[in-house]
């Protein structure tokens, strides 16, 4: 039973690539419904309000992830949170500066989350580039072009860190593979909502469900093979085939050939709570460290109880204070507000209509 309890959150990294490809996705749609692929008001405002709309609550949930390990948890307990300690000068300097990720002592310290937030903030830097090479050459050459940064980037940690022993984590380098991850993402509302000819004919002409569901195996079964396991970085081709899944995914359900997920993804509790995802995802983690710390570990229950616990009871919780944290330290950053639920549910789609609210 403690099999089957913990297993559905063993694939937690998952939720990671799906969101990267999301963002790509989500930042796109904006343009491909105006026919353009040149961001509105030039680079430095498109920089301005990623900052605003992502670094700006981040920042804010080091500073909430401090305060709790001042406070409550800042010792070693034998938990996942021990990964976050101890707290060092190294550690908040790298954070402030958003490049935690990219050396493995830091990596994970003060909110062993938040390394993903450093990843997507720095692929957004590329995110005019990208464009650009669309607009010459091709989603195909944007799409290319991911791959060779990814290529360059590795080459380059490795480099430093065989003369110059600089500790980057090479199993991401900064922002591989992750960029590639989102340029799928981008190719994923090319082919959901453009007009162009090409984009309409994939659309149109691929069996998308077959394609989600095969993808969808494949990704589950390939790592049982060991000629894929024993693979050098099996782990980021594996993010690439799950980030191919997610397009897959996401081109389905922004047609109309799956109403039922369609329905399912418009839930109106689920849309509520997709609005300050965002912020469950900043503070989850030291919450979770607080609510097992000091209200389920005194109980001394088994494992698998403990597990139900948080599950039912501290959920919940963590949802109430991530809405909290998003009043206060989310929304007041958003670059376009809008009511949590459509008036028209009917016709919405969660995936394109909230697109610019997005991190």
């Amino acid at each position: 039973m403690k099999k089957y309890s913990i297993i559905s959150f063993f694939y937690g990294h998952f939720a990671v690539n799906f969101f990267i490809v999301l963002s790509g996705f989500c930042l796109t749609i904006p343009l491909i419904k105006h026919n353009t692929l040149s961001l509105n008001g030039g680079i430095i405002l498109f920089y301005k309000k990623r900052f605003k709309r992502i670094a700006i609550p981040y920042y804010l949930a080091v500073a909430f992830s401090l305060l709790l390990i001042l406070s409550l948890i800042g010792k070693n307990t034998g938990r996942h949170w021990d990964v976050s300690l101890p707290v060092t000068g190294k550690s908040i300097v790298t954070h402030l500066l958003l490049v935690q990720d990219v050396f493995s002592e830091t990596m994970f310290k003060i909110n062993h989350a938040l390394w993903t937030i450093s990843v997507e903030f720095r692929i957004y830097l590329f995110f005019p580039l990208l464009l650009w090479v669309w607009r010459k050459f091709g989603i195909a050459a944007t799409l290319l072009l991911t791959v060779v940064i990814s290529v360059i980037i590795f080459l380059i940690a490795t480099y430093a860190n065989t003369h110059y022993n600089l500790g980057i984590e090479q199993s991401l380098d900064g922002v591989n593979p992750y960029i590639v991850l989102f340029a799928l993402g981008m190719l994923a509302a090319h082919i959901s909502l453009s007009s162009n000819h090409k984009a309409a004919r994939l659309r149109a002409g691929l069996p998308w469900l077959i394609i989600c569901i095969a993808l969808f195996v494949l990704v589950f079964a390939i790592q049982r093979f060991p000629a894929f396991a024993n693979l050098p970085y099996s782990f980021e081709y594996h993010d690439v085939l799950f980030g191919c899944w997610t397009l897959s995914f996401l081109v389905l359900v922004s047609g109309d050939k799956v109403p039922f997920l369609k329905r399912i993804l418009s839930f109106r509790p689920l849309v509520f709570a997709g609005t300050f995802a965002f912020s469950i995802y900043l503070i989850h983690a030291p919450l979770i460290q607080v609510i097992w710390q000091y209200i389920i570990a005194p109980m001394g229950l088994g494992e698998v109880t403990s597990y139900y616990l948080m599950v039912f009871i501290g959920t919940p919780f963590i949802v109430a204070v991530s809405y909290l944290f998003y009043l206060f330290c989310e929304r007041p950053f958003m670059n376009h507000k809008k009511p949590a639920f459509s008036t028209n549910q009917d016709n919405y789609n969660p995936l394109t209509d909230d697109a610019l609210n997005r991190p």
